[in-house]
């Protein structure tokens, strides 16, 4: 079943299995050549856009995704009647709210940030994409999409980072698999500031479903092992489709998928493929598409899987309502359960940086690097390419920001540090991350700058300026830049730093009285 609603300027749409939740609506113009921008708000989860010359086409826009944040959009139609068409494909609800055409001019998207936090605020930019963390608010990403089309929005990694494993003895119920349901816990756990957080469950048996609708679209691995009887699992496929799904098998890894079964219709049927005391991984793929949506599912009753949700409000102290990101295997009690390590309750990553093909964030005195090549997964694990997570050694402090140039910089309050691998150039991987206290100036809470291979920054008490970076082929040290002036900062010190570097090199320090 698909749903869609309008109250308010708010569009809802709901969708479960099998299911795609459209609206549509028609557009006359005189204008046809006149570009035309729109702006609006997405909550809760991806919807797609698409604008056509005809009903349901993408001659104008092609399937534009936008995640939950603010967003403008702006296209030339190029007919004088035009369609435009919301699309949510995936289990769950999200909401359209405020869609109106704006006028051309300035463009203007709402921040969660007041004046006062900028000075707070540290970002780093790959092509058209700008990360900002600080002032104690959540990550959020700024997108250029083009010339006049941008998003602003919250930073929405769906698998991690986690804190450790309760220890509680509390148990936790979800009420569904997948799409939106409820978590109940049996005793007081839950606070609104969890509101917007990330939960994982963890379940005995492994469960993965995905909705098919286009060619090579695969769902996550079960992992099969045992013997006899232990080793059958359930293959279900329903909806309504035309294609071909293969049930693909890998001996001992995930990497070397090869066909073990076909299937061109709806089934739900036991396997069990006799492979006594080996190790074979499964997962299903759409290797034929031509129309309709597939809804796919393995579910084996050994091992135990991770199911994840995005808590969206929170109901009472024993209970929260969530969007499933990952599905839960089972909809029993369990006591193995973690709650997102970035949220209201227990803070947002303060520094922001990107080094060595990942997105590193750091807060208090932990650190933490995305998968690599892959910014917004921190799903912490011990292959080279999964997310990794630190703590910096020595006398706690707390991060002001990080810095990626050549090298990897943390400033925190009490100390400066270089993240690093165990050997000089070699790339960084859980297994060898570490980091090295360098010196104890101290950082002040203001954005460094890169100048060269080096990160000057203003000094714990605001006084001073320093350069801290290699010298002459050394590990990096602190030089003072200041060091001939020592009452250069003025009363209040300094708070701001730029560097120019045409027509000349300089760097300019701007100081609390102006």
């Amino acid at each position: 079943m698909a749903s869609i609603s309008e109250s308010s300027g708010t569009v809802t749409f709901t969708t479960d299995t099998g299911n795609v939740a459209v609206a549509r609506s028609t557009v006359t113009t005189t204008a046809q050549n006149d570009e035309v921008s729109f702006s609006f708000e997405v909550t809760r989860r991806i919807l797609f856009l698409r604008v056509g010359t005809t009903a349901g086409g993408q001659e104008v826009v092609a399937d534009a995704p936008f995640f939950p944040g603010q967003h403008i959009v702006s296209f030339t139609p190029g007919a004088t009647t035009y369609y435009i068409e919301w699309r949510l494909p995936e289990v769950g609800t999200a909401t359209l709210v405020d869609f109106e055409r704006i006028a051309p001019g300035i463009l203007e998207l709402e921040t969660p940030w007041a004046a006062s936090d900028v000075p707070s605020l540290r970002h780093d930019q790959s092509l058209n994409t700008m990360w900002f963390t600080g002032a104690g608010k959540e990550m959020h990403l700024l997108e250029r999409r083009g010339s006049s089309s941008w998003s602003l929005r919250p930073f929405r990694q769906t698998d991690g980072p986690f804190l450790p494993l309760s220890l509680s003895g509390v148990t936790l119920t979800p009420s569904a698999r997948t799409g939106t349901g409820t978590i109940t816990s049996s005793e007081p756990v839950f606070s609104t500031l969890d509101a917007g957080s990330l939960i994982r469950l963890t379940h005995p048996g492994q469960f993965e479903t995905e909705d098919f609708s286009s060619v090579d679209e695969t769902t996550d691995a079960i992992r099969v092992s045992g013997i006899e009887g232990t080793r059958q699992f359930t293959v279900s496929i329903s909806g309504t489709f035309v294609g071909t799904i293969v049930l693909e098998q890998s001996v001992g890894n995930e990497f070397s998928y090869s066909t073990f079964r076909n299937f061109t219709s709806t089934t739900s049927e036991a396997i069990d493929d006799d492979l006594d005391n080996q190790l074979i991984y499964y997962r299903l793929r759409m290797s034929a598409y031509t129309s309709g949506t597939a809804t796919v599912s393995l579910t084996y009753g050994s091992g135990v899987s991770d199911g994840i949700g995005r808590i969206v409000s929170v109901d009472a102290d024993n209970q929260v309502t969530v969007d499933i990101e990952e599905p839960f295997s089972r909809t029993s009690a369990t006591a193995l359960w973690a709650r997102g390590a970035w949220s209201d309750r227990f803070g947002h990553p303060k520094g922001v940086a990107l080094f060595d093909g990942r997105l590193w964030t750091g807060r208090g005195n932990q650190y933490w690097g995305s998968g690599s090549d892959r910014f917004n997964s921190f799903a912490i694990g011990t292959l080279a390419d999964e997310a990794l997570s630190r703590t910096f050694g020595g006398r706690m402090s707390s991060v002001q920001w990080l810095l990626g140039g050549s090298r990897l910089y943390a400033g925190l309050a009490g100390f400066e540090s270089e993240i690093m691998s165990k050997a000089f150039g070699e790339v960084i991987k859980p297994e060898n991350v570490r980091a090295r206290n360098r010196t104890t100036r101290g950082s002040y809470d203001a954005n460094p700058i890169l100048v060269d291979d080096a990160a000057v920054m203003i000094s714990r008490s605001a006084e001073r300026l320093y350069r801290f970076g290699p010298q002459e082929g050394s590990d990096p040290r602190a030089m003072d830049l200041t060091r001939l002036n020592r009452e250069i900062g003025g009363a209040g010190g300094f708070v701001e730093l730029a560097w120019q570097l045409e027509p000349e090199p300089r760097i300019w320090a701007g100081r609390a009285d102006g």
